[in-house]
C-alpha cells in the first residue's frame, strides 16, 4: 500500500498519468492481501455486514474537508474566524452525546447504539445542506456527535466476536478507515465539478451546489449503512468466529454425563 501511494506521488508533481499508473495495480495488491489476510472475518455474515455498514458510514469521516470550505459561501466570511466557535460545538456535542449514548447503549443493545450514532452523522449532513447563516455552524456540533460512531461500530463487532479473535478483529476495525478514506477524493471531485460546469439552483451559486451536492452524496452513504444495519444486522450478535469457545470444547455444565 506505502509503495503504490509512492507510485501515485510522481504522476500528481508530472502532470502526467503515466508513472502514476503503477500505483493502480500496487493499491490492487495491497487490497487482496488485506482481504485474503482477514478473510476468516469476511467469511463470517455478521462481521461481513458489520463490516460493510462500518465502511458505509465512516464515509462521514471523510466530508468535515468540504464542510470548512463551505463556510465562506453560507457565513460569508472567512472560516478561520468560526475555528473556535466549530471546535467548541464539535467537542462540546460529542461530550454530551457520549453521556447519552453510553447510557443508551446499557438500556439497549449493541445495533441500537450503532444506529443512534450513525443517525446523528446523517443529520449532520442533512444540517449542512439546508443551514442558512450562523445556523450553519450546528452542523459541526452534530457532525462532533456523530464521530462517536468511532465508538459504537467497533463495539458492535467486538460484541459478535469470540474471545479469542477479539485482537485480530479490533485489528481489523482499526484499518476500515482505509477502505473509507477515498471518498474524500470523491467529495471533493463532486463539488469541483459542479462549479467547474457552473451549474446553479435558484439562488445558490455553482460552488455552493457543489458542496451541497457532495453533503447529499454522504448522507446517502450513511444512510445506506443504517438502513443496512437495520435489514441485516441482528440487534444482539450471537458470538461468530473460527474458533470454538472453551464451553464448546469442554461441554457445559448441562452436557456432563450424570455419575451413577
Amino acid at each position: 500500500m506505502l509503495a503504490s501511494s509512492a507510485w501515485f506521488r510522481p504522476g500528481v508533481h508530472r502532470d502526467t498519468a503515466v508513472p502514476g499508473f503503477w500505483g493502480v495495480p500496487g493499491g490492487g495488491v495491497s487490497a487482496a492481501g488485506f482481504l485474503y489476510h482477514f478473510r476468516p472475518i469476511l467469511n463470517q455474515r455478521v462481521l461481513l455486514l458489520a463490516t460493510v455498514v462500518t465502511v458505509l458510514v465512516y464515509s462521514g469521516n471523510t466530508i468535515p474537508s468540504n464542510m470548512n470550505l463551505f463556510s465562506p459561501e453560507v457565513l460569508g466570511d472567512e472560516p478561520a474566524k468560526f475555528a473556535g466557535m466549530q471546535n467548541a460545538l464539535r467537542f462540546g456535542f460529542k461530550v454530551v452525546a457520549g453521556a447519552v449514548l453510553g447510557w443508551l447503549l446499557t438500556r439497549s443493545h449493541p445495533r441500537q447504539g450503532l444506529v443512534a450514532t450513525a443517525t446523528i452523522f446523517l443529520l449532520a449532513q442533512i444540517w449542512a445542506i439546508f443551514a442558512t447563516g450562523t445556523a450553519y455552524l450546528v452542523a459541526f456540533g452534530l457532525y462532533g456527535a456523530g464521530e462517536l460512531i468511532g465508538v459504537y461500530a467497533p463495539n458492535y463487532i467486538l460484541s459478535a466476536s469470540r474471545p479469542s479473535d477479539i485482537r485480530r478483529n479490533m485489528a481489523f476495525v482499526t484499518l476500515l478507515m482505509v477502505p473509507a478514506a477515498p471518498t474524500g477524493y470523491l467529495f471533493g471531485a463532486i463539488a469541483d465539478s459542479v462549479k467547474q460546469a457552473g451549474w446553479q439552483l435558484g439562488d445558490m451559486t455553482s460552488a455552493a451546489l457543489g458542496f451541497r451536492v457532495s453533503f447529499g452524496v454522504c448522507a446517502f452513504l450513511i444512510l445506506l449503512g443504517i438502513l443496512v444495519a437495520l435489514v441485516k444486522l441482528p440487534r444482539t450478535p450471537g458470538l461468530v468466529g473460527d474458533a470454538p469457545s472453551s464451553d464448546e470444547i469442554l461441554g457445559g455444565p448441562d452436557d456432563e454425563e450424570s455419575v451413577p
